[in-house]
Parts: C-alpha cells; structure tokens; sequence
C-alpha cells in the first residue's frame, strides 16, 4: 500500500470510528437514526461483533411474589424472541446480599472478593454487556434492595450501557424512581440510555392469563430500548 493509501485508509478508519460516536451519543439523547443511518450502523456491527449481546435482566424487588415476577414474564417474552442478545434473569432477591459494610469503597478494591455471596452477585454483573434494570416506585423511590446491589459493585459496571423499566400503583409508571437510578447509574460509569419504559397503575396493568393489558405499546417500547443498548454497546468508549 502506497503511503498515499495508507493515509486515507487511516483518516477512513477515523471518520467511521466519529461517526459511531456521534450515533452514540444521539440515542442515548433519545433521537431516532433515519433508517441509512442504521443499515450504516447495523453493518459496522456485524463486521465488528458477531456474538449476541448479553444482557442482564435485573429485578430489584425482593418481594417474594408480585407485580415484578408478572412483569418480568411479559418483558422475557419480548427479550426471547429476539435473536441479537442473550438474556440472563437476575433476581436481586436470589442473592440475599448483606449491606456493605467493607472499609475500602467498590471503587477502590484491588483484592478479590472474599465474601461468597457478594461474588456470585460480581460474577453474574461481569459476564454481562448490558443491562435492563426493573424497578417498582415506592414513596417516590427505588427500594433499598437495588441500591445496595447497585452500590456493592463498581468496576463490573463500568462502561456499559443500561436500560430501566419502571413501574408503580400510581400513574407515573415509576417516573421518579427512574430519574433517581439515571442519577446513580451515571456515578458507576454505567451508559443510561434516555429511552424508559413505563408501567403504570401496575396492581391493575394484567389480564385473568397474567399478560399486560398495554402488552403491544410494551413490546415495541423495549424493542426500542434494547436497539439503543445494542447501538451503547458496539460503539466506542472512552475508558
């Protein structure tokens, strides 16, 4: 290749890699790609990854049953038919994790992780590329269950772009819940996309077979959602 070549394969190489970041950067601010725009990004993508991206669906109640489990069922409809992403159900309540108490902050650990439970939690938000967080809205607020999984960790984080489903017995659909969570994803690194989904008056949200009665709106909602994490997910980052 003649240096000439070189020169403009480098500066194409350069140009492709701005543009990632700028579609990147215009779905996380929730703006929709014209459809050239993902034929480019889609090719890019599959040139570069192959692999299903793995994404963790995290339920932050801990209630034993309830609206998350009927919730989670329809959303795990959805995710299972789809055949660019592998979904792995993570339910917070499975892990029975103690408060953190550690001296040196998740931040700042250097030492692997003693504590068999907290492991298990780490290795579990480590094999992911990706997250959907679902969380109900009590008092205005997330329960004290998700914070404390979401505060144990810190590195396993990083980087990596999240999604959050919200719900509530009022009609905000888990509104401020979900504002707080953005808040707090962004203090461990981790991508908030701007897209959320919403399920309000959830106590009444089902039909007698346990689908939710706004199951089409749903559906194309997370379609949406998990096109934004798969774009979060392929581009480039500055780590």
């Amino acid at each position: 290749m003649s240096p000439i070549q070189l020169r403009a394969s480098h500066m194409l190489r350069s140009l492709l890699k701005k543009s990632r970041v700028l579609s990147c950067l215009l779905v996380m601010m929730g703006c929709h790609l014209e459809p050239t725009a993902r034929a480019d990004e889609a090719s890019q993508e599959k040139s570069m990854k192959t692999e299903p991206m793995k994404i963790a669906l995290i339920v932050g109640s801990v209630r034993p049953t309830g609206t998350a489990d009927k919730i989670v069922n329809n959303l795990k409809r959805v995710l299972d038919a789809r055949t660019d992403i592998q979904t792995e159900l993570l339910f917070v309540r499975d892990y029975a994790l103690p408060f953190y108490t550690d001296i040196i902050p998740p931040a700042e650990r250097t030492e692997p992780i003693a504590d068999p439970v907290l492991k298990k939690w780490s290795d579990a938000v480590q094999r992911a590329d990706g997250y959907i967080i679902v969380s109900p809205e009590y008092n205005a607020g997330y329960p004290a269950s998700l914070k404390n999984a979401l505060d144990s960790l810190y590195k396993e984080w990083n980087y990596k772009p999240v999604a959050f489903v919200g719900y509530s017995g009022g009609p905000s659909g888990g509104t401020s819940s979900i504002a707080q969570l953005h808040q707090v994803a962004q203090a461990l690194k981790l991508i908030p996309i701007a897209v959320d989904v919403k399920i309000p008056q959830s106590w009444k949200a089902f039909t007698s077979t346990g689908d939710l009665g706004i199951f089409p709106t749903v559906q194309q909602e997370l379609n949406h959602v998990v096109d934004l994490l798969l774009v979060a997910h392929h581009a480039p980052q500055s780590r």
